[in-house]
């Protein structure tokens, strides 16, 4: 390789920077050597040899090192940017004088290991300080085009989200209020073109035992939408959004689903892809206290992932505001969610490894997840199935979602003709064939998340039952009895409605689209394994009696807080009747002795 190579940014150490006193030297630990710019966000990038990197940046025959070219190439950038923004203290630049100042007044001086701890941190904490800044200047002449430092969007590729679907449960303690929501809004004989009222529905499914059904309740479109839409209801909602449709799909007695469909407006389903080619500008940020440099790059991998989720959030809020359920009030409008991705180059079934160029890339879609299986539907030829976590470093939300992701051009493979459509291949031609399937299978992948849910409601409650009890008993007691119950009859019929729905295949699998894994191997991808859906099943009927058993130990704890509390209420009514009699006593003695005075005041001469 020749001369070293200069350690990328994220990679420096303490060697790099000036020399302070160590430990030995006086220093305590924390003060041993400044800290560093680094925070979690310089994890190293994803790097996948790309073929084009044998020969070398020259063009020469490559090393015996299959990373000798790429190597080469971090060399000179690193180089490059380090010629163009020296070291702080190298120049005189804004941040140059103080650290300088610092530097010659204190730090090099024999005198700066009897200064107080204090006093030493300070200065310390000041240089890093100007460090950070010297190292921002340096993030921002990093050239867009190098996938070390940024997202590099494939030519002649586009990302376009034009659909999701969002899932929410209605146990009894909140179905009724979703048949007066539905009245409510008049949606009820909206669309002639289904026959029966949602609300009926609702009360009928609710009925039988076992039954399974799908109602349409409204497709939405907005007051100024063009063109004739049969059965549609005008009304404002969200400007991200083109049409809304609801569905309603009961899954037993108790149990509920509404499955809400968002066909999202041209601007909005492509903000992703706006998102990934924004010139994104490295960042400085607090991370435990100390002022951090966040790199183009994963600025960039923030803002895609946050574009996505925001989207997402759009339609939570408004499901929540329309029609709450069981993710709306326990869980904070967080309901599961199905995307809907095309690209227009990227094929998710390719089997060769990632360009480095379009590593970042696809990891901003979460597409680089688990490259040594497949998921895919044998009913949706040509669409990858893939669960998508957004990966932001400070996100707070939790974002669970399964994403379609496909090639526009080979999305549902070369079918000829679409339901409705014709011939003509277009976005919503390709979405109105899901359309059949993808309710039931967001239903299906939302019980894992209702049933953390609720398994986090009994947990809550048991700290609830410690808390509360050792307060005051018997008020603190009759909240408990109130919230467990309502609790405690949603978890005993939805478990119970889970496990009806999971020991049946037939129902489970009803308007479900049969999901099948394949494997990575030599010759590319092994032949499909169906059997993906029962396991899910499986798992969900494991963790429904998990749930069941819970219920069953709160009760128990609620059957001993009421004995304890029953035998407080005892223990003080003893207590109140020894007061009463007591009091009783004293107020027959006044009795006795104003009776005497009266009788020795009557007989006085």
């Amino acid at each position: 390789m020749g001369k070293s190579m200069r350690p990328c940014p994220q990679e420096r150490g303490d060697a790099d920077l000036p020399k302070v006193p160590t430990e030995s030297e006086g220093a305590s630990p924390e003060e041993s050597a400044p800290e560093t710019t680094g925070g979690p966000e310089y994890a190293e990038p994803k790097i996948v040899k790309d073929p084009s990197d044998a020969a070398g940046p020259s063009g020469s025959q490559g090393t015996d090192d299959p990373l000798d070219g790429i190597s080469r190439e971090i060399h000179d950038e690193v180089d490059r940017m380090y010629r163009e923004v020296p070291e702080i203290g190298l120049e005189w630049r804004w941040y140059d004088w103080p650290y300088r100042a610092l530097e010659l007044l204190f730090v090099k001086r024999k005198y700066w290991t009897m200064l107080p701890k204090a006093i030493r941190r300070t200065i310390n904490r000041a240089q890093n300080w100007l460090r950070a800044h010297n190292s921002l200047e340096r993030e921002k002449i990093a050239h867009l085009d190098d996938p070390m430092y940024n997202i590099v969007v494939p030519e002649h590729e586009r990302v376009s989200l034009p659909c999701f679907w969002l899932v929410e449960y209605y146990s009894p303690s909140h179905a009724e209020v979703l048949m007066q929501r539905v009245r409510g809004r008049k949606w009820v004989n909206a669309d002639f073109t289904h026959p029966g009222s949602p609300d009926v529905s609702i009360r009928e499914g609710r009925k039988r035992e076992g039954g399974l059904g799908w109602q349409t309740i409204a497709t939405l479109v907005k007051p100024d939408h063009a063109g004739f839409y049969p059965g549609a209801i005008r009304t404002k909602f969200p400007e991200e959004f083109d049409s809304i449709s609801l569905s309603l799909l009961p899954l037993g007695s108790a149990l509920t689903a509404v499955v809400a469909q968002f066909r999202l407006s041209e601007t909005a389903s492509k903000a992703i892809d706006a998102s990934l080619r924004t010139d994104h500008q490295p960042q400085l940020y607090r991370y435990k206290g100390t002022l951090q440099v966040r790199q183009r790059m994963f600025v960039a991998l923030d803002a895609v992932k946050e574009k996505r989720e925001e989207l997402h959030q759009t339609g939570r809020d408004w499901f929540a505001e329309e029609l709450p359920g069981l993710f709306a009030v326990e869980a904070k409008a967080s309901h599961p969610t199905l995307d809907m991705l095309f690209t227009q180059r990227h094929d998710p079934f390719e089997l060769d490894y990632l360009a480095r160029n379009e590593a970042n890339f696809q990891r901003a879609l979460g597409l680089d997840q688990d490259p040594f299986s497949l998921l895919h539907a044998p009913e949706w030829k040509r669409i990858r199935i893939m669960e998508y976590q957004s990966e932001t470093v400070d996100r707070v939300r939790q974002d669970s979602s399964l994403a379609l992701i496909a090639k526009f051009d080979d999305a549902l493979g070369r079918k000829k003709s679409f339901r409705n459509y014709g011939e003509q291949r277009t976005e919503g031609a390709i979405l109105h064939e899901l359309n059949f399937g993808a309710p039931g299978l967001i239903t299906r992948f939302g019980l894992f998340e209702l049933l953390r849910v609720k398994q986090e409601a009994v947990a809550i409650a048991r700290d609830q039952a410690s808390s509360l009890h050792s307060r005051r008993p018997v008020t603190s007691a009759k909240k408990l009895r109130r919230s467990v119950l309502r609790s405690s009859i949603d978890m005993a019929t939805t478990a119970h409605d889970i496990e009806n729905l999971t020991s049946n295949d037939y129902m489970y699998e009803w308007q479900v689209p049969t999901l099948a894994t394949r494997e990575r191997t030599d010759k590319g991808w092994s032949k499909s394994k169906d059997g993906v859906l029962k396991e899910w099943a499986k798992r969900q009927s494991k963790e429904a009696r998990r749930l069941a058993d819970l219920d069953r130990e709160l009760l128990g704890i609620l059957d001993l807080a009421s004995s304890l509390t029953a035998s407080i209420e005892g223990i003080r009514s003893q207590r109140w009747s020894l007061v009463v009699a007591f009091l009783s006593l004293v107020a027959s003695g006044a009795a006795v002795w104003f009776a005497y005075m009266t009788v020795s005041i009557t007989n006085m001469p």
